[in-house]
């Protein structure tokens, strides 16, 4: 897939496929929209194969999932990246990128009408894919169905967008873990 837009300083989680590890979680420097073939700092690398890569991308309230092949650095500090193939993801079956992170939930919908919450609920994240996140909050915040606008700190970037909680996992006395998958028509 071709992907025309500009990535540019975007959020990204680099995953190694053959040993399924997060080996980077930085920030693009430079995209070429026109070779698919993206920049990192060498430095944010915890390793330097190179090889298959799986990458998640934060970009302007959408999480873009692709495929690529990691290269080994062209200039001493940076390493590229060849995009082969993906898309905004909205089955299931997306790759789980174990990503902790600090965030709220701000608001809930009710009626078809966005609440803001007087004193928003903190939350921490567990993982995050193209499509959804599973984050831990005290128990009993949250039910089934409910549908929350949640906001992330992931480095340098603020990410929001609307949540439906689909699950409730790992319940115990204090806290619940919550699966979300995100809103597709973002009314927010």
């Amino acid at each position: 897939m071709e992907y025309t837009g500009n990535l540019k300083n975007s959020r990204i989680l680099v995953k190694d496929i053959a040993n399924n590890r997060v080996v980077a979680d930085t920030v693009i420097t430079d995209f070429n929209p026109y070779t698919n073939i993206l920049k990192i700092r060498v430095s944010s690398l915890m390793c330097a194969d190179k090889g298959k890569v799986a990458v998640l991308i934060f970009q302007n309230n959408r999480i873009l999932e692709f495929e690529g092949r990691l290269h080994r650095p062209v200039i001493a500090n940076e390493v590229e990246i060849a995009l082969n193939s993906g898309k905004e993801k909205e089955e299931r079956k997306c790759s789980r990128y174990a990503v902790q992170t600090e965030g709220i939930v701000s608001d809930i919908r009710l009626c078809d009408q966005m609440i803001s919450l007087r004193k928003p609920i903190p939350i921490e994240t567990k993982n995050i894919s193209a499509n959804g996140v599973l984050f831990q909050a005290a128990a009993g915040s949250f039910e089934v169905g409910h549908r929350i606008r949640l906001m992330l700190r992931l480095k340098e970037t603020v990410f929001q967008n609307e949540y439906k909680v689909v699950r409730i996992h790992s319940s115990g006395l204090w806290t619940e873990e919550y699966g979300c998958r995100m809103i597709a028509d973002r009314k927010v």
